[in-house]
Order: C-alpha cells, then sequence, then structure tokens
C-alpha cells in the first residue's frame, strides 16, 4: 500500500495531537509491510518528522488549518503522485475526492462547545461535520468519541473504528543534577499537585483553582505547591484573572510549555495528576501519569473514565469541593495511592503504538477493498 499521512499540524503544536500522530507514524513505518509512506510537512518546516529510507516527505504549500485550504490543496494535489490514500490526522483535511481519506477524529468539543473556541478555530473546525460524510472511514480514539461522533454528524457507524493510541514515555532517563535543578526552579524540590494542558475553559482550570485553594486552607503553608504546565489558549485570562486574586496565589508556579524533559522529571516527582477537564478525546496526560507512577484525580465523563477505569480516583468537574476532597484523599491516604499507582501500571500495558498501528493497516486495507 502507498499511503500518505498529513503531518503538517506537527511543526505547529507539540500537544497530544503532535503525539499521537508521531507515535502512529513511528510504528507503522516500523511494521515492515513493504508499504510507502509518504509524510505530507508543512512547507516551512526545518526537520522531517522521520529519516527513514523508506519513508519520504513532500511538503505542501497549503499551511494547516488555512482559511482557504480546500482551494489550495486541489493546486498543491496535483503534485502529489503514487499514493493510494491519505490519512487526516488533524481532524480532516479537504484533499481531492480521488484520493480514499481516513480521518483520525480526536475529539468533538468543537461540535458540543463551540462558542469554547476562537473565531478563527471555529470556522475551520465547524467545518468537520459536513467533511466527515466525505471520509472513507473515520478512526475514533476512544469509544467516548464515537459516540459523539455518530450522534452530532451523518457518518455511519460501519465507517468508523475504536482504535486507541499507544503509550511512549516523554523521557526514559535524565541526570540527577538537572532532576534537582529543575525541581528547585520550579517548585523548590517539593512534590507538587501537577496540572497538565492548555489554558482553556474545557481544561476546568477555575474550578481547579477553587478546589486547590480549599486544600490550602487545609494544609496552609505545608500545602503541595499546584504547577501548571501548558500554554495559554483561549479565554486564558480568566484563569489569570482568578489566580491573582486567589489566597493560594503563592503556591501557585504557573509554567507555560516545558520541554518533554522538563516535564517528564515533574510527572516523576508529583504527588498528584489534577486532570478534571470537562471534556477529552482521550486524555494523554493520564497515561504520561501511569507512566511516571503517580496517582491521578480526573473527571467522571467522557474519555476520561473510559481510560482510567479504577486506576483513578475520579470526581464531578462541576464539583470544586469533590475535587478538593479527592486531593486530600490521595495526600493523606498513601495505601490508596499506592493502589491506584499498580492499577495504573497494569492498565499502561494496553496501550501500544505497535499494536495501534496495526489495527490502523488493517483500516487502511479495507477501505483500499472498497475502492
Amino acid at each position: 500500500m502507498k499511503i500518505a499521512f498529513d503531518t503538517r499540524i506537527y511543526h505547529y503544536t507539540k500537544t497530544g495531537i503532535a503525539r499521537y500522530l508521531y507515535g502512529l507514524v513511528n510504528a507503522f513505518s516500523e511494521l515492515q509491510e513493504g508499504d510507502d509512506i509518504t509524510l505530507l510537512a508543512a512547507r516551512n518546516s526545518s526537520e522531517p518528522l522521520l529519516r527513514k529510507k523508506h519513508v519520504r516527505t513532500h511538503r505542501l504549500l497549503t499551511p494547516p488549518h488555512f482559511r482557504f485550504e480546500q482551494q489550495s490543496l486541489f493546486f498543491d494535489s496535483l503534485l502529489l503522485k503514487e499514493i493510494d490514500l491519505i490519512h487526516c490526522i488533524d481532524f480532516y483535511a479537504p484533499f481531492p475526492f480521488r484520493y480514499p481519506r481516513v480521518h483520525t477524529a480526536q475529539d468533538l468539543y468543537f461540535l458540543k462547545e463551540p462558542q469554547s473556541l476562537d473565531p478563527a478555530s471555529r470556522r475551520h473546525y465547524t467545518k468537520f461535520q459536513s467533511e466527515a460524510k466525505n471520509a472513507a472511514h473515520t478512526v475514533c480514539i476512544s469509544e467516548s468519541t464515537r459516540r459523539d461522533l455518530l450522534n452530532l454528524t451523518d457518518v455511519q457507524q460501519e465507517r468508523t473504528s475504536v482504535i486507541y493510541p499507544g503509550f511512549t514515555t516523554l523521557v526514559a532517563d535524565y541526570s540527577e543534577s538537572f532532576r534537582r535543578k529543575t525541581l528547585k526552579k520550579i517548585c523548590d524540590g517539593v512534590s507538587p499537585i501537577l496540572m497538565v494542558g492548555t489554558i482553556e475553559p474545557r481544561k476546568n482550570y477555575l474550578r481547579a483553582l477553587k478546589a486547590y485553594e480549599i486544600v490550602f486552607d487545609t494544609y496552609k503553608e505545608k500545602t503541595p505547591p499546584l504547577v501548571v504546565v501548558g500554554k495559554k489558549g483561549y479565554r486564558s485570562e480568566l484563569f489569570f484573572q482568578a489566580l491573582d486574586k486567589s489566597p493560594a496565589n503563592t503556591h501557585v508556579r504557573y509554567e507555560g510549555s516545558l520541554t518533554d524533559t522538563e516535564l517528564s522529571v515533574l510527572y516523576d516527582k508529583a504527588c498528584v495528576l489534577l486532570y478534571p477537564s470537562l471534556y477529552e478525546g482521550f486524555g494523554f496526560p493520564i497515561l504520561e501519569a501511569f507512566g511516571a507512577e503517580t496517582p491521578v484525580v480526573t473527571s467522571n465523563l467522557s474519555s476520561m473514565l473510559e481510560i482510567g477505569k479504577d486506576a483513578v480516583l475520579t470526581v464531578d468537574p462541576e464539583d470544586e469541593h469533590g475535587i478538593a476532597q479527592a486531593l486530600l484523599r490521595l495526600l493523606e491516604d498513601s495505601e490508596l495511592s499506592a493502589q491506584l499507582i499498580k492499577r495504573g501500571k497494569e492498565e499502561l500495558s494496553l496501550y501500544t503504538w505497535q499494536q495501534c498501528a496495526c489495527e490502523m493497516r488493517e483500516v487502511y486495507k479495507q477501505v483500499l477493498a472498497r475502492v
């Protein structure tokens, strides 16, 4: 098979979608099934996603999320040769119909809550609803996402699959001196409560901050610092305005974007990962915490309950008192933390990129058999 992967988004973001893209493409390239692989990259990408003999990179003039993407991709596609199928990782891309397209639906929050997006993102992502029915197949990264797909679009169930992503350790090793230096700089060497994710309303930072204030009211100066890692997103100012007025603001550290190595240090040191999102398509930080043997407090809805199962402590994300009580339980109950860590390690073994790539290849074969 001659498979092209639309990887343009990789050079613009290093969030969960970029980790998914690299994990899938790298694993697919190692299957040794004799497939030809083409990576459709952004024209301004400095480095290819992969450097392997049987993987070629073709740069497109059209950037991702371009307002006139459909028209521009038509001309880009005239130069594409020897391709059987295009896999669009970033939800969708309006390539010409002569190529069968497989879409990956990461999450569909933009259809459930379009007001949560800035105008440019809303304009781009809401096109998914009309484009989804043009895909030969849509792969969802969780059962939760597939339910939303079937409820919110005209996509037929027989043209959908659930294929879970794999897990890759962010950084397997780092020096002791780097660890000490990073922890000293970020949290004074103390085990923090960690939050990871873009600063935007659906990540629920405002209620998380209220919950942390309740914990702070209990422990006062002995409260573990709250470390927030993530770029500023749409309406992030709401969180920072609340943080400025918070009685616990001296114990909250906003770190923006960190390197994978720095983030690995924090995961390894954290006493809890707090992940009370209002919606997720999957929830990579949950697996990252499992890998670091860090207990997790997360929401009891969408994919978070599906992925975490009984290896996490779940809460109603709209109840800051419930979130606070879950944090206090883990801070005070080492036996419970140990149980969750053990279950998390067991759950982690279910998520491998090799399995993901093998299942994806079967989807490609089924799609091409219908052409």
